[in-house]
């Protein structure tokens, strides 16, 4: 065999096997977007897994195929891709209603406390049993409430977390629900009133604090505050009640509704007072440390 017939059945073999690389490198893409090579035909992509086919595909028949998107013919043809996904249209004309969770309040019980309020703001006989969020007696460990005849409303929060007590310095934040829910009891002509451990020497700071986190940015509300090392924020509630009617409050803890919950030799005990949590008693953390 002469060299020159040598050179080219090299030249011939090199190229079959240049032409097999790109057969296997053209299988690469397809077989990766779930199409199937078998003997130069090729089959229908696989379906996708049920957990990722959208509801209004999942009704479709195996055989069912959904219509290609439209493709500029100047645009070179490519392979499906993994990643694509169908858009499927819900026909809906507006959003759903946001949930309690979706505009961030504490499972409910803010909005829970706010329309609460607003139920038992005016005095009326459908309230009569209910619009006083005070036991009337706290040592009977019973669920009878106090009664508050035509007194003003009055909504009463508790600051200090836990049997801490507040820290009007440090950096913190708040539920935009409960902000929001305040202005709307505010315009009813609803008191707010905050309270605390600290003493009187505080009430700056702690209106200062009330006013940056947006809780009571004119400042306008009740700040009950403890006058001596001796005086009990129980005894604050009682004075309130005598001018007010305590519809409704919030705190982080069942001792922030009435202080007979310290003198439980179970602190984890339920007692039928419990019954009133959710119904004039309402758990959730008004403000909350960041540092």
């Amino acid at each position: 065999m002469s060299p020159k017939r040598v050179l080219s059945g090299l030249a011939l073999a090199g190229a079959a096997v240049a032409l097999q690389g790109c057969v296997v490198a053209a299988a690469a893409p397809l077989a990766a977007a779930g199409v199937a090579i078998v003997k130069g035909k090729r089959e229908t992509p696989r379906a996708p897994l049920v957990a990722t086919t959208p509801p209004a595909v999942q009704g479709l028949s195996r055989s069912t195929e959904l219509p290609s998107p439209p493709v500029a013919s100047s645009a070179p043809a490519q392979a499906v891709s993994a990643s694509d996904r169908a858009i499927v249209l819900s026909g809906l004309a507006a959003m759903p209603a946001p949930t309690a969770r979706d505009i961030g309040a504490s499972d409910g019980a803010i909005l829970s406390f706010a329309r609460h309020a607003l139920d038992r703001a005016e005095a009326s006989p459908a309230n009569a049993s209910t619009r006083s969020a005070l036991l009337a007696s706290p040592g009977a460990l019973g669920t009878d409430r106090a009664t508050c005849r035509d007194r003003p409303a009055m909504v009463l929060i508790d600051l200090d977390p836990g049997r801490n007590a507040f820290d009007p310095l440090a950096a913190s934040r708040t539920d935009p629900a409960l902000v929001d829910a305040l202005a709307t009891l505010r315009e009813r002509d609803v008191v707010i009133a905050w309270q605390t451990r600290l003493g009187e020497n505080f009430a700056d700071v702690v209106r200062s604090a009330l006013a940056r986190t947006g809780l009571d940015p004119r400042r306008e509300d009740r700040l009950e505050v403890l006058g001596s090392l001796d005086e009990r924020k129980q005894t604050r509630r009682d004075a309130l009640a005598k001018t007010h009617c305590i519809v409704a409050i919030l705190g982080d803890e069942r001792a922030d509704f009435d202080e007979l919950y310290l003198y439980l030799k179970d602190q984890d005990a339920v007692v039928p007072p419990d019954a009133i949590i959710g119904n004039g008693w309402f758990l959730a953390s008004p403000i909350i440390n960041e540092g």
